[in-house]
């Protein structure tokens, strides 16, 4: 039914490809040359839902349900519990991938956290996330997509809150669009080794081009998503419109990075150094999670 309100747009077939990929996780409608584009130029990571794609949908649930905290006194509780419901259905809808599942996990366990009025670290809610996922099915820690999603939240909880207290400003807006490209950065450069190491080849511009990508991102998830649960008939022509030019832009740009070769670096890795990083990561979630409440050391220990 979603893909299906997508296609009421009037859409290029690339454009349409790229926009059912991006908000529900269905790749098969693209071709070859667009998939390669984005795999060269470092982009791919928008294309697989991810962290990224559920705070944006979270973004969108909670807009929808503003009303309800003002509603009654247990209003905020319900939003929590609706948005959790949202978002597992979400992780359903796309295919129940580790870095889907990963995140909706950990953006449960928060929304829990607020409807009981208890506060957890960012460290704990990742540590239990991975134990869950690694007690369903061990071969996760095996798989790829589980070990990258896992490493680039290590790298947000390590560095974000650093880079983000130095560059904040009075302005309200910039300082959204801030913190979306330093969680890019961030996430990025954390799994630069992994991904070193498996395909061999390094988009340095995939670092660079986030200020680009990422906000076409949230455009394009929120209004494909906004226009596919709406009842906003009349201004399919806007909608249209405005997601046609973001996707075609954003193809555009993503083929003009993947054409440049001096961004693409080939370096590989040797098994003992990705083992040596993964130690480095296991030290840092140790580091990180160190304190008096022993529930931390738990969740350590069960995802180690």
């Amino acid at each position: 039914r979603l893909a299906g309100r997508i296609d009421l747009l009037t859409l290029s077939n690339d454009q349409a490809a790229v926009v059912k990929a991006m908000a529900l996780g269905w790749r098969s409608q693209m071709d070859r040359e667009l998939k390669e584009a984005y795999s060269r130029s470092g982009c791919a990571h928008l294309l697989a839902i991810s962290g990224l794609h559920v705070g944006i949908v979270a973004m969108l649930v909670w807009a929808l349900l503003w009303f309800m905290p003002v509603v009654g006194r247990e209003g905020h509780v319900w939003r929590n519990w609706l948005t959790m419901a949202v978002m597992v259905i979400y992780a359903v809808v796309t295919g129940l991938s580790p870095s889907v599942v990963r995140a909706t996990l950990m953006f449960c366990a928060a929304q829990v956290g607020f409807a009981v009025g208890s506060t957890r670290s960012s460290a704990w809610a990742l540590c239990g996330a991975l134990s869950l996922m690694l007690l369903i099915r061990p071969n996760n820690l095996f798989d790829i997509s589980f070990q990258l999603s896992a490493v680039a939240v290590v790298g947000i909880l390590v560095a974000y809150k650093t880079l983000r207290s130095k560059l904040m400003t009075s302005c309200v807006p910039l300082n959204a669009m801030v913190a979306t490209i330093l969680i890019g950065l961030c996430s990025t450069c954390a799994t630069l080794p992994l991904v070193a190491h498996t395909f061999g080849l390094v988009g340095v511009a995939g670092v660079a081009s986030n200020p680009v990508v990422i906000p076409a991102a949230h455009i394009l998830v929120l209004g494909t998503l906004g226009w596919s649960i709406l009842p906003i008939e009349p201004l399919r022509g806007i909608v249209s419109w405005g997601i046609g030019n973001v996707a075609h832009i954003q193809n555009k740009f993503v083929a003009a990075i993947s054409a440049i070769e001096h961004l693409k670096i080939e370096v590989t890795l040797s098994s003992e150094v990705v083992v040596s990083y993964y130690v480095l990561i296991i030290g840092t979630i140790a580091w990180w999670c160190f304190g008096k409440d022993r529930t931390k050391w738990i969740a350590l220990n069960l995802a180690y």
